[in-house]
């Protein structure tokens, strides 16, 4: 992931790589794959434009691997309970809380949680401050937390990103 300077071609990267991952893992199954035979000969489909659909659940892969390596377990007694921190059907960490009761969208009433030194967390954060056209700390601030993410330590996260801005620093 660290390769992609961007969110929107990190999750477009990890969409593209889905399908043939899932393929090769069928064929590693019904053990159709041969060493010598190349994946074009054994029905491996061509690349197509990225659907919505595929995008969202390149999010999804991306969010479970940070928190699986950077987040603490979500459990009672971890440092996540002041979150009431729960984990979804997807597999991702999600704040919990009373706007569970509320007429929200779900992301909005219970975002993904993402720690603060991740280089994922960093693309979340830089594309967030250039859709709210480099407006500061705050407004990126409620973009992230509208968007569907919670950085645990935002403000520091958002200040140190904010501090690399090229834009930001020349105005």
């Amino acid at each position: 992931m660290e390769y992609y300077p961007d969110w929107y071609r990190a999750r477009k990267a990890v969409a593209l790589c889905l399908p043939y991952l899932q393929k090769l893992k069928s064929m590693v199954e019904t053990k159709r794959i041969t060493p010598t035979v190349k994946l074009e000969d054994q029905g491996v489909k061509q690349i197509k434009p990225v659907t919505v659909q595929e995008l969202s659940e390149a999010e999804t892969v991306i969010l479970k691997s940070v928190q699986q390596v950077k987040l603490p377990d979500v459990s009672p007694s971890s440092s996540l309970s002041k979150l009431n921190a729960f984990v979804d059907s997807d597999g991702i960490a999600r704040v919990g809380g009373r706007l569970k009761l509320s007429s929200l969208p779900y992301s909005s009433k219970h975002p993904a949680l993402l720690p603060k030194a991740s280089h994922v967390t960093d693309l979340i954060i830089r594309h967030c401050h250039q859709r709210t056209q480099h407006q500061g700390r705050g407004i990126t601030a409620n973009e992230i937390q509208a968007s569907g993410y919670w950085i645990i330590g935002a403000s520091a996260a958002i200040a140190s990103a904010i501090s690399k801005c090229v834009k930001c620093r020349k105005l």
